[in-house]
């Protein structure tokens, strides 16, 4: 790609996939609340659910999360992998309640 041409290359604004061909939106992710600093880690297919980490606005509650799945039609908890910022107390550490996927 000769220099300069990339300056011209932009990404959709909003949490796409590319299926080799083309960007499309991610439905799922049009349930997280909007915010400036979502951030969306790895997403990721496990026993039929998909699961995303990152750090984002709580789907089903306050504050932000780091670590969900969405189970074909919407966001749940992830037993055991639980890490929950509330925005309310921001000196507060985040609690974690166990980690790793269940089994």
């Amino acid at each position: 790609m000769p220099r300069g041409e990339k300056e011209h290359l932009r990404l959709p604004e909003a949490c796409v996939f590319h299926d080799g061909t083309a960007f499309y939106e991610w439905e799922p992710f049009a349930q997280i609340p909007f915010d400036d600093g979502n951030y969306v880690g790895y997403v990721f297919d496990y026993l039929g659910k998909t699961y995303m980490t990152g750090s984002y606005r709580n789907p089903i509650g306050t504050g932000l999360v780091t670590f969900m799945r969405y189970n074909g039609s919407n966001w749940e908890y992830v037993p055991g992998g639980i890490v929950l910022f509330d925005q309310r107390e921001p000196n507060r550490k985040h609690t974690s309640m166990g980690g790793g996927l269940p089994p």
